[in-house]
């Protein structure tokens, strides 16, 4: 990606991402498909939510800064032997595998997960599909927009002067040979 100019780009990497890392039958999309994915055509299900982001300070190039916090709802379903037990393994993978996660979006821009925790998720024993779930929470910090730092202008040349009269009048100084 060339440059993070809004908070959905971050969603579609995560998304983007975890679908080339995960077993092509895991079912990977919104929160708001909480209860209408059919878990019996997928070994698993994992449900994106961004659940807030806060404004913080620009980082050092002058780039917006938000602070996302993350939650990826893991469901497996009833029809699976020990789906709790599933849902759990799948959540510590997942975890394990954010812990250093880009993104696959410019380093500059982001920040690497902070706050990575597993909790339960829960059950709905009202679904026909139910299922057992685990959350993975975390937080990552992105800078959205472009540099706002002028590039430094090269360097062409080392001059030097011995107690200039006028340190402003480029004739005092010589050229420094290496």
């Amino acid at each position: 990606m060339a440059m993070l100019n809004e908070p959905s780009e971050f969603y579609r990497a995560v998304e983007s991402s975890l679908q080339s890392i995960l077993h092509e039958t895991c079912f990977i999309s919104g929160y708001s498909d909480y209860g209408r994915v059919n878990l019996s055509q997928h070994e698993a299900a994992i449900l994106i939510e961004i659940e807030q982001a806060q404004a913080i300070q620009r980082n050092h190039d002058g780039r917006y800064g938000v602070q996302l916090d993350v939650a990826l709802h893991i469901q497996v379903g009833r029809h699976k032997l020990q789906p709790e037990l599933k849902s759990l393994d799948l959540a510590i993978g997942l975890a394990r595998r954010i812990d250093c996660h880009l993104w696959g979006l410019p380093t500059q821009q982001i920040d690497y997960p902070t706050d990575i925790r597993t909790i339960p998720g829960g059950f709905d024993p009202d679904n026909s599909n139910g299922y057992e779930s685990w959350c993975v929470l975390f937080s990552q910090t992105i800078y959205l927009g472009p540099s706002e730092l002028e590039d430094d202008p090269p360097v062409k040349g080392v001059w030097w002067a011995n107690n200039p009269n006028n340190p402003a009048d480029e004739k005092e100084y010589e050229r420094f040979h290496d």
